[in-house]
């Protein structure tokens, strides 16, 4: 603004390359950052709007725009394109190679490797068996809550009232169920983590005697969907998207309920 859409003078240019050089660093630690670059055309432009010549050999002094996007100043690829690079331009290839196809060419944009989330608990469920490995995991879980008491209780009660349910599939659930109580809270990490399958963070995290919360998935020995209850918050799990259609988001095998009233 404060040069009037003026060009840049070859100093300020100089200026400019070396302000992108110093917050280069930065700039990669920071998500949705959007710096000024100079451009070919002396101005001051997004870097989400420029392209960077990566063709070697082609200095393309004269040139302004690639594929409609303006072109990073010479000056800025001193060191071939890492400085524009860690300021999120992008180079000029991946538009030409994204101009030359052909939209009726792809037969499918979803394609790739897939496993149902049923399938992978199965698999889970080959190392856990049956048995005291629940018990286990459960004690481990509570072990790295730093709890200090873990109890266990089997509730035999079946519940014939069913319309407070959330579902009327729910319904089928109100039967006799386990019990695992811990006097340790979840933090957000433990919510966070408890949604992750094959990883629940304890690997980053020393003292800790859990499987990586791979092991947490033995409770699919006993149930398909698991509660889990902790201050106000309630998560139900629901990997067959079953039981709590019109709640749970489009793929998302469960929902966490905050605050509970």
């Amino acid at each position: 603004q404060e040069l009037g859409g003026r060009e840049l003078s070859p100093a300020e240019i100089d200026l400019a390359v070396r302000i992108c050089a110093r917050c280069a660093p930065a700039s990669r630690k920071c998500e949705n950052v959007d710096l000024l670059v100079p451009t070919q055309r002396g101005h001051l432009e997004l870097a989400s709007e420029c392209v960077y010549n990566n063709r070697l050999g082609a200095c393309l002094r004269n040139s302004f725009e690639i594929h409609g996007r303006c072109l990073v100043h010479v000056n800025m690829l001193r060191h071939g394109g890492a400085l524009p690079k860690a300021l999120g331009v992008q180079p000029q290839t991946v538009f030409e190679f994204q101009g030359s196809i052909d939209p009726s060419w792809i037969a499918n944009a979803d394609a790739g490797q897939k496993e149902a989330l049923t399938t992978r608990i199965r698999n889970i469920l080959d190392q856990y068996p049956e048995g005291t490995t629940l018990m286990k995991e459960m004690v481990q879980n509570a072990d790295d809550a730093q709890g200090s008491r873990i109890r266990f209780i089997f509730d035999w009660r079946v519940h014939y009232n069913t319309e407070t349910c959330l579902t009327p599939e729910l319904a089928e659930l109100h039967s006799s169920c386990l019990w695992v109580y811990s006097d340790e809270q979840f933090s957000e990490d433990d919510w966070a983590n408890l949604q992750k399958l094959g990883d629940g963070g304890k690997r980053k995290r020393e003292g800790m005697i859990g499987r990586f919360g791979v092991g947490f998935n033995s409770v699919y020995n006993f149930t398909d969907v698991p509660m889990i209850l902790s201050c106000d918050k309630l998560l139900i799990l629901d990997p067959h998207d079953r039981y709590l259609r019109g709640f749970a988001g489009e793929g998302k095998h469960g929902c966490l309920f905050h605050p509970l009233r």
